[in-house]
């Protein structure tokens, strides 16, 4: 007798007060410990979201992409796009510095729902299903199903966007306080003498005076200044916005941006709201809402939030008042070449157009920070609308040099559009101290009984906290399994559940039997260096750059990654990555690890033209 196909899809992102019937399919966007105590209740069949939507990433990547690209570049108002709207005359469009342009995969959730989108509507059509059951869908996933689903929403999220919008402004507000007081502190925080070069950053986060020596240490650039000085006799400086209340002392090479404000300035970027009628003026045209369209989908709900609160927050005030600084910083400094570390993100980009406004012909470098992937979104630029900025000559301020970490990340700037010639593959400072193979394990003598799982951060919260709670409920399991967490330095995350390190990452990365990871370039490192790397799929975005080079174990349930576990204490060593695997990675994504990156940049840029 044939399987009765199923009645309705039941899509869960909060327990259902009643157990769906028999006939019913689940597809669920739980939490882990929900979704193994679903899993156990219900008698039919259930899917779990972050195995399922493997098979949809690359379609709702594409959509989404295409779409943030396309919607500005969209001719609307009497032929005008919304970029060509937001541009002063002599400048970059406004629309750089926009959230949306961004593609922040990380703290925006649209790409997020597009791939929960697609994943939906994949099961259905699989399973001819054309009613759905939403449990505590978000409003705007909603809305989107409706244009093609019947669909019958059960505690149902309100739409929030009041709240964000409110909640914009009131960043705005705090943002204009905070740089006062900052451009209060730091008016006498500014080099006079002309610089060869400058090293762009943050004061307190990416660079800072050790404590002990009272000398800079950079945590990107690493020993690139030094080394530039000393082979080129090179003079260089450091350009950075202050992101403490501690200032620098004097007389380092540091040049804090505030310091070239002036009052009038921090008023006019933030009462400044012509961006917002800007948006007004396309908001309802046709053209602008098809813009959105991918495939049987208008996507516009899903943007509409982040759209509108992009031009009410402190994104465009704070790039305008960075590019507005570097202009006359660099007018001041005469640089014959920049650095920054920060790529495509909306900063760089300021950074970018004041260099260019400064009208000196300085070359822009940009150093890889960290690995990219495919699904790290906003490393990706659109080669003919964005980098190229056709059909309206609104092009995305963008570095003139890119310097990769591996081969696999040159790969991903040349589909950007950069010319081959532009993107060269060094290394990079901040990783010139791995060492490959140094944490291999003799299978024979490890101590199975005791397994050490270390779960290692990044800065998106949520994948983390999944992760976390899939960690928890394998330990239910197994209470012999040690489990600790290791925070990444930059992220917000509060959690109590498992013990966090405070080691340095040799000691984390020495003590610990097996890496489980949603993404991280520490867990990249790790692998290299010879110890076994595990993925927690992510419900959203994954951006492992490791994952898509080569096969990892990756797990969407607590079941697997339990089973997983007693399989590794069975038998550790089929779990260690071998050499060819290593080397792999390696050069992929890291080039070579003979810790001369920085080396290789300064010969290149200190060479005579010939």
């Amino acid at each position: 007798m044939a399987e009765e196909r199923p009645r309705r899809l039941w899509v869960c992102w909060k327990q259902p007060k009643a157990i769906p019937e028999a006939g019913d399919l689940i597809l669920t966007f739980l939490l882990p410990s929900a979704e193994h105590s679903l899993h156990l209740r219900y008698s039919g069949r259930v899917l779990f979201a972050r195995e399922a939507s493997l098979r949809v990433r690359k379609q709702a990547r594409d959509a989404y992409l295409r779409a943030a690209a396309r919607c500005a570049a969209v001719p609307v108002a009497n032929g005008k796009t919304l970029r060509q709207l937001l541009t002063v005359t002599g400048q970059s469009s406004r629309w750089w510095y926009h959230p949306v342009s961004f593609k922040d995969c990380e703290s925006d959730p649209t790409f997020d729902r597009i791939i929960a989108l697609f994943t939906i509507a994949k099961i259905a059509d699989e399973h001819s299903i054309r009613d759905l059951v939403l449990v505590g869908a978000p409003h705007d996933l909603t809305a989107v199903l409706r244009q093609r689903f019947r669909v019958r929403p059960v505690s149902a999220r309100p739409s929030g966007m009041a709240f964000r919008c409110v909640r914009s402004l009131a960043s705005r507000v705090a943002f204009s306080l905070k740089t006062l007081y900052q451009y209060w502190l730091a008016r006498k925080c500014q080099e006079t003498k002309k610089r060869d070069i400058i090293f762009s950053g943050f004061w307190n986060l990416s660079v800072d005076t050790d404590s002990k020596t009272d000398t800079l240490v950079d945590r990107y650039f690493c020993d690139l200044p030094k080394i530039i000085q000393s082979r080129g006799n090179l003079s260089v400086v450091w350009l950075a916005w202050l992101d403490s209340y501690r200032v620098p002392r004097q007389p380092l090479p540091v040049s804090i941006l505030q310091s070239e404000l002036e009052l009038k300035d921090l008023l006019q970027s933030v009462f400044d709201f012509t961006p917002l009628v800007s948006l007004m003026r396309v908001w309802g045209q046709g053209k602008f809402r098809l813009a959105f369209n991918a495939g049987i989908f208008n996507l516009l709900p899903l943007f509409k939030r982040n759209l509108l609160a992009g031009f009410l927050d402190y994104s465009i005030p704070y790039s305008e008042l960075v590019a507005t600084a570097t202009e006359r910083a660099c007018r001041r400094l005469q640089p014959s070449m920049t650095f920054s570390f920060l790529e495509h993100f909306p900063y760089a980009r300021a950074h970018y157009e004041g260099v260019k406004r400064a009208g000196l012909k300085t070359v822009n470098y940009t150093i890889q920070h960290a690995s990219y992937c495919s699904e790290k979104t906003f490393l990706f630029l659109d080669p003919e609308l964005e980098l190229k900025g056709n059909p309206d000559g609104c092009a995305v301020p963008h570095p003139h040099m890119v310097l990769t970490m591996g081969t696999f990340a040159r790969e991903l700037f040349l589909e950007c559009g950069y010319d081959p010639c532009q993107v060269i593959v060094t290394g990079s400072p901040r990783y010139d101290q791995i060492k490959p193979g140094d944490l291999l394990t003799d299978s024979s003598v490890a101590d199975v009984k005791k397994i050490s799982l270390l779960l290692v951060g990044g800065l998106a919260i949520e994948p983390d906290l999944e992760m976390i709670e899939a960690a928890c409920e394998v330990l239910k399991l197994i209470p012999e399994l040690c489990v600790s967490f290791r925070k990444h330095p930059l992220s917000p995350i509060r959690q109590e559940r498992v013990p966090m390190t405070h080691g340095g990452l040799e000691e984390d990365l020495e003590s610990a039997d097996i890496i489980l990871f949603t993404y991280s370039t520490v867990a990249e490192e790790a692998f290299v260096r010879g110890r076994p790397v595990w993925q927690w799929l992510p419900q959203g975005f994954n951006a492992s750059a490791v994952a898509e080079i080569v096969s990892i174990p990756r797990f969407g349930s607590v079941e697997s990654l339990r089973d997983a576990i007693v399989s590794y204490r069975s038998n550790p060593g089929k779990y260690i990555p071998d050499e060819s695997t290593r080397n792999l990675v390696l050069s992929s994504l890291f080039y070579r690890t003979d810790g001369q990156a920085a080396l290789r940049i300064a010969d290149m840029i200190c060479r005579p033209s010939p």
